[in-house]
Formats: structure tokens, sequence, C-alpha cells
């Protein structure tokens, strides 16, 4: 491992100064790990300010998060997508390959709505292809959810990958000008 400074930056420090410099270093260390953790799927801030739309979204993220490791322990390959909108849990039949099929649900936050939809994984973009999507009907909760997935997983692990479109490049060159 090299080392990122000379012998000459090393300088002399009281006991007193460690110790400041110590409590800033992991003081920094741990404001970021509680980002870390408040940004996690299970962290819903609420407070008596809360309004109806901000309580669904986090009931949204709850029952997401549920379905997600409810899939995860089955041994699906899961992504969960909440650093934008819609929150979205994308769970593939087998890898993350170009083409694979992939099963998702979003949340709608205008229709206040989960979304159950498939398609398959674009690998050189990382995006997924949608091919058909439905409404969840209610009651919504995360055992439903995870039931209405797993099910339609089932169904896609049986069904041969999409082959994704070949891309022509042209090398001629354009007319001379």
């Amino acid at each position: 491992m090299k080392a990122d400074f000379k012998p000459s930056d090393i300088i002399k420090v009281s006991p007193t100064q460690l110790a400041e410099i110590f409590v800033e270093y992991y003081g920094k260390k741990l404001s970021l790990f509680n980002e870390k953790v408040e940004a996690s799927r299970y962290a819903v801030e609420i407070d008596f300010r809360t309004t109806m739309d901000e309580a669904n979204f986090g009931f949204a993220k709850i029952a997401l998060g549920y379905v997600s490791s409810c899939l995860k322990k089955m041994g699906y390959h899961v992504k969960l997508v909440f650093a934008e909108k819609p929150l979205r849990v994308i769970i593939s039949t087998r890898n993350w390959d170009d083409g694979e099929w992939v099963g998702l649900i979003s949340y709608n936050s205008s229709l206040n709505t989960f979304v159950l939809s498939k398609g398959y994984f674009n690998k050189s973009d990382k995006s997924v292809t949608l091919k058909k999507s439905v409404d969840i009907e209610k009651p919504y909760s995360g055992q439903n959810m995870s039931e209405k997935l797993k099910s339609l997983m089932d169904f896609l692990k049986k069904e041969p990958k999409v082959k994704p479109p070949e891309i022509t490049v042209s090398l001629k060159r354009g007319p001379k000008t």
C-alpha cells in the first residue's frame, strides 16, 4: 500500500490535539453513516406537519422495501430505486444480462397506486424496456404485491431471453463538400 504523504509531513501533536482530530474525523464518518441510515428503505420521516401525500409516499417506501426483502430471500436479483421517482423494485429472473426478463412494481404518486410491469433489461444503458403494465388492485400490502410479483417472475422464468435490437452504423463518409 502506497502512503499519500512523505515522512516530512508528519508533525507532533499533543494528546489533546490528537483527541480533537480523532473526534472531528469520526464525527464526519458518523454523520455520513447517519445519512446512509436515514436514506435506507425503511427510513420514513413523519412529523405533525406531514401531509397525506407524504404519508402515502412513506407507506410506498415501506411496502416496496418488504417486497424487495421478500423476493431477495427467495433468491431473486433485486434492485431498489428510491433515489428518483417513480419509486420501484426491479426483479431479474436470473442475472442482469442484456435482454433478461424483469418484473417490477412501481408507485405512481399522482394516482396513489402501485403498478406491476414486465419488461426486459438493457445492459448498455442500465434501463428497462417495459412490455406490459397493470394496476395492482387494492388493498395494498407487502404480501399481496410480493405474491403478484413472484407469480409474474415464475411465468417469466419460462420465457426465452429477448434478443436486444441490433444497431447498425454506416461507416461510409458523407458527400464531399
